[in-house]
């Protein structure tokens, strides 16, 4: 059945891993519904009821995904207002469920946003963020556009500082459409069109 009422327009949702939440990214905004940069991320029970938003800063945000212990979330964003996410980088952020505490676990990526999550080599449900298990350890994976290619990168869970201390695990001068990783992290799996250019 419906879970959210009134002037809610609902974007992106995912469950808690242990079932009993569900995260979700929405403009409560009745005036500004098509403005991205007024979305919030927001929790509620699995059953319904009052959502509780755990942002508030203006920005745009996407990918959204539950890190893999259930007790905070992550997503691309930047946290520009009306009209400046161009001077804006997308970057992969974590947000805490129990207060407005966020942590850029990429501050090395400086690329311009749709080149990081829409373009012409990442295409809709290839911009995703996706933790797995590597051994007793959990990474992070993640889509990103360079230089007219796109590679897969993953990072330790608690981020990297800088951007030597990322991993490649695919990609290149290639258009990914859709993509995911095996859950013990022994590969990557994607529909891509290798990009074939006419010599000069």
């Amino acid at each position: 059945g419906q879970l959210t009422r009134g002037e809610l327009t609902v974007g992106e949702a995912g469950w808690r891993p242990t079932g009993e939440q569900i995260a979700f990214i929405a403009n409560a905004d009745p005036e500004g519904q098509h403005e991205g940069y007024r979305e919030k991320i927001f929790v509620m029970k699995a059953g319904g009821g009052k959502p509780r938003a755990v942002t508030s800063r203006h920005g745009n945000k996407v990918n959204l995904t539950w890190a893999p212990e259930g007790r905070s979330l992550l997503f691309t964003g930047h946290f520009g207002g009306a009209g400046e996410w161009i001077k804006f980088p997308y970057q992969l952020h974590e947000v805490s469920l129990r207060g407005e505490s966020y942590e850029c676990l990429t501050p090395w990526m400086d690329d311009w946003p749709f080149n990081f999550v829409v373009t012409d080599t990442v295409m809709d449900d290839a911009a995703d963020i996706r933790p797995y298990r590597e051994g007793d350890d959990w990474r992070i994976a993640f889509v990103q556009n360079e230089q007219g290619g796109c590679r897969v990168f993953s990072i330790p869970r608690a981020g990297t500082r800088r951007r030597a201390e990322a991993r490649v695990e695919m990609g290149g001068k290639v258009n990914i459409y859709a993509w995911n990783i095996d859950g013990a992290g022994r590969g990557v799996a994607a529909c891509l069109h290798i990009q074939m250019h006419r010599a000069e």
